[in-house]
């Protein structure tokens, strides 16, 4: 007998859906939602909050009048009932959630003891945005209580490529608090990101990092240089790290005997510029432009399911697995490298699960070896005991 949900659960469900839109695919997310429910007097009830938290977690831009800088949907320039305000253009405004546009704006009184704080940390933050992000946009907020100052500042930079099947959203937001004669306070930042590719699958990351630095306070200028060298440092750092934890999994898992699998300056690079080009930020002068870099989809699909291996994502490899052309030798690797963590792991459930990961990965093996021998044992032979590289240095003979 099946069971029929109420609408509040529908409304949950449908909520959820909301939350986890895909950076530039509300709209669809939101139609499909309609369309399952069926219900637009459940929608506006029930549903419609959901936009609001969307938008101001995801940090959306919005234009303003009489100002060509965007003014961000936030929790803390929010005033309640849809109005938020641009701290920039010292105006308030109403927001339509659904259609991300401002209206009835109305002058704004900022707090004024903050003010030249924020206004120093806005003026560095905006040319930093300008350097480094091609889409981005920033918010600087100041409030007072007594005599302790609150800053808050956030980042958005995005990129919409749906005909080449990918959408991309980079977020942070920084904030310190300080009273009057401290010499020192401290820097809290989250940077997110949130990635989705759905060609031939349907594949997103979303990923998070928290930051603290203390910093020592001076005048207002040079407190927001400051903190503005931190910011660059902590987004560099961020942006490269993947790669560094793919090289460090590399070095454990697999050990010397693969000499620089995958891995490389090259490919490191090719990472680094890619992150650069989702997101509109500015890669090294000194480095080469992704897009000359001959990375193709093959090399792409490669890099994605590597890293779905490394991160122990088994079903958004094997998807990947699939429409890689090497994908007997991917398949290889990927049991060699199970079988390599199922070593060095001491749970046995895990054990046991990294071990079944790596059987169901050579069967996968031996049926495409098994098919093409079927075929020629010739050409089998030669390509099981090929030394040409399959992904990075590693060859066939090498994990076969």
């Amino acid at each position: 007998m099946s069971e029929t949900l109420t609408d509040e659960e529908k409304a949950s469900i449908a909520r959820r859906f909301i939350a986890h839109a895909p950076p530039g695919e509300f709209n669809e997310v939101f139609n499909d939602v309609r369309t399952l429910l069926n219900d637009d007097s459940l929608v506006r009830r029930s549903v419609s909050q959901a936009f609001a938290e969307y938008n101001r977690d995801q940090y959306i831009p919005t234009k303003v009048q009489n100002s060509e800088y965007k003014c961000l949907i936030t929790d803390v320039n929010d005033l309640g009932d849809s109005r938020f305000y641009d701290p920039r253009t010292r105006q308030s405004f109403k927001f339509d959630h659904l259609r991300r546009e401002s209206s009835d704006y109305e002058h704004y009184q900022l707090d004024e003891k903050s003010e030249t704080w924020r206004l120093a940390w806005e003026k560095e933050l905006t040319n930093y945005i300008k350097e480094r992000y091609t889409y981005g946009s920033c918010t600087v907020i100041g409030e007072t209580d007594a005599d302790t100052i609150t800053l808050t500042a956030f980042i958005e930079s995005h990129k919409y490529e749906p005909k080449n099947f990918w959408n991309g959203r980079w977020r942070s937001n920084w904030s310190l608090t300080f009273s009057k004669g401290q010499h020192t306070c401290e820097l809290t930042g989250l940077v997110k990101v949130q990635v989705h590719y759905f060609e031939d699958g349907n594949v997103q990351l979303v990923s998070s990092k928290d930051i603290t630095e203390i910093i020592q306070l001076q005048d207002e200028t040079m407190t927001a240089k400051e903190i503005i060298r931190i910011i660059r440092q902590a987004e560099d750092n961020y942006q490269i790290s993947p790669r560094q934890a793919l090289h460090q999994h590399q070095k454990k898992y697999f050990g010397p005997y693969i000499q620089s699998f995958y891995f490389s300056k090259k490919i490191s690079q090719r990472i680094q510029n890619h992150l650069c080009l989702c997101f509109g930020t500015q890669a090294d002068e000194n480095n080469q432009p992704f897009p000359g870099d001959g990375y193709n989809k093959q090399e792409m699909l490669r890099d994605l399911f590597l890293w779905s291996v490394y991160k122990g994502r088994i079903g958004t490899a094997f998807v990947l697995l699939l429409h890689i052309k090497a994908r007997t030798g991917a398949a290889l690797l990927d049991a060699a490298l199970a079988k390599r963590k199922a070593s060095l792991t001491i749970e046995m459930n895990q054990r046991n699960e990294f071990l079944d990961h790596a059987e169901k990965y050579e069967d996968y093996a031996t049926k495409c070896i098994n098919a093409c021998h079927q075929k020629s044992e010739q050409k089998t032979s030669r390509i099981l005991l090929s030394r040409k590289p399959i992904h990075g240095e590693a060859t066939y003979m090498q994990v076969s």
